[in-house]
């Protein structure tokens, strides 16, 4: 792929963008700025670019899932290198506090919106005022669990969670007073949006950009297992697959196309991109060789995740966005059996979980000629080893989906699966290695200076 040949796309978003965020400034008598029936609101939460496309890149790019080579790396901004390199406090432009902050925050104002309407315009049915409501609490609430891990403290089991949480917004009027809450706030206020959207959505919804009760199920069993919650985590996962629990058939899917997987594909339960990790795309970003191979020869997502960039460059082109713009962090069935069965394992019940994940990996692998999948599971002889090859299955499962940032979080709080992220660059000519050991304060990223300058709240200690 030609760089030139993403320039119409970049250009495309930006406008796009640009025409969503003039939406607050519309003069009070327009239908959006002031909306005064269920078809406004509707339309409002039908603006599939604000509120499935604008989570952050932040969630993506310190991960160590890609690299880029050191003229790729000469090539970004200042910002990007900064992130790139795990700097203490990157340099925001006003461009990236754009991307990485007002888009992310976007949804939670749309949603803040709907509710002040609801509770302004009276003559709205009680059906559309319930999934109108509770489509605003799963926007805020997949928002916001979003959020908590980049801009929150990582959230530890068995401790007070007092540390710095996320920026909440309870109003849409930007003059409103932002607080910034403790991390225990931060979670405990993003699972109560979460179950009231469990309890006022209907379930079996078709349209995936549409909030329903799968998605509020399938955003709140991944919240919990980042709290290491793994009991609910469990329940919530269960209680998602009993509503959807289809896996695509990895021999069915085209590998000779560009993008394999089309957007909206049976798996996904409720589409979400990232359109702004620019350091992650696949003209930029580089597979590592150890990440590469941790896929066997007979595993489908080798071929159908990866190609050749050129001679020993390695490509990312299994996303489930259709597309080549940012990542796809959607839920989706193959994440809800990943979270089934590190749960079960973490609970004990080694041989149920192993069930689990040998559903999704037999979806994935090569068949025989009898149409039986070539996919044999290892024998395990303790939980450990058991569950350190579920967590290697979601690394690969899971892989440039928003998931390995925050498992890195949760997981370094464990000594026995924590690491230490490295990256080799030339500064100045210099080699210079750049390093994020476990447990590091950089995990929390900082707020934009220009954020805490207009809103008083509190920096994040890096």
């Amino acid at each position: 792929m030609k760089k030139n040949s993403l320039i119409p796309y970049f250009v495309l978003v930006s406008m796009l963008m640009l025409g969503c965020s003039k939406y607050l400034d519309e003069k009070p008598d327009s239908n959006l700025a002031y909306p005064e029936s269920a078809a406004d609101l509707f339309a409002l939460m039908n603006d599939v670019i604000t509120i499935n496309g604008g989570f952050t890149g932040l969630i993506e790019m310190g991960s160590d899932d890609y690299i880029l080579p050191q003229d790729t790396y000469n090539e970004q901004s200042v910002f990007y290198q900064d992130i790139y390199t795990w700097q203490p406090k990157p340099q925001y432009e006003i461009a990236n506090i754009s991307l990485q902050w007002l888009d992310a925050y976007k949804p939670i104002s749309y949603a803040n919106v709907i509710e002040e309407s609801l509770d302004r315009i009276k003559s709205i049915q009680e059906a559309d005022r319930k999934i109108l409501k509770g489509s605003s609490c799963f926007i805020k609430g997949f928002a916001y669990s979003t959020l908590c891990q980049v801009f929150s403290e990582p959230f530890v089991a068995g401790q007070d969670n007092s540390g710095l949480g996320v920026v909440w917004r309870e109003s849409s009027d930007p003059n409103s007073v932002s607080k910034r809450l403790t991390v225990k706030e931060s979670y405990d206020r993003t699972i109560a949006l979460l179950q009231e959207a469990v309890d006022l959505l209907p379930a079996g919804t078709k349209n995936r950009t549409k909030a329903s009760k799968e998605a509020a199920l399938s955003i709140l069993a991944r919240t919990y297992l980042y709290m290491q919650d793994y009991e609910r985590a469990l329940q919530y996962a269960n209680a998602t697959l009993a509503i959807k629990d289809n896996l695509m058939d990895y021999t069915k899917i085209d590998g000779n196309l560009i993008f394999p997987f089309a957007a909206f594909n049976e798996e996904t339960i409720y589409f979400a991109s990232v359109g702004n990790a620019i350091t992650t795309i696949q003209y930029y970003a580089d597979v590592p060789a150890p990440v590469y191979n941790l896929y066997q020869d007979g595993d489908l997502r080798k071929q159908l995740f990866f190609f050749e960039k050129a001679p020993g460059r390695i490509g990312f082109r299994g996303n489930y966005a259709g597309m080549d713009f940012g990542s796809f962090i959607g839920p989706t069935v193959g994440e809800l059996y990943l979270i089934k069965a590190e749960c079960l394992i973490r609970k004990g019940d080694r041989s149920m979980g192993l069930e689990a994940l040998k559903h999704l990996l037999e979806n994935r692998w090569k068949k025989d000629e009898n149409g039986i999948s070539r996919f044999k599971m290892p024998d395990f002889s303790d939980n450990d080893s058991a569950l350190r090859f579920v967590l290697e299955e979601r690394r690969k499962e899971m892989i440039f989906r928003g998931a390995r940032w925050a498992d890195l979080r949760r997981l370094n709080l464990d000594p026995n699966y924590a690491q230490t992220l490295r990256r080799e660059l030339k500064i100045n000519g210099e080699s210079k290695v750049f390093t994020l050991p476990p447990g590091d304060k950089r995990y929390t990223y900082c707020l934009p200076d220009k954020v805490i300058q207009q809103s008083g709240v509190p920096q994040t200690l890096r």
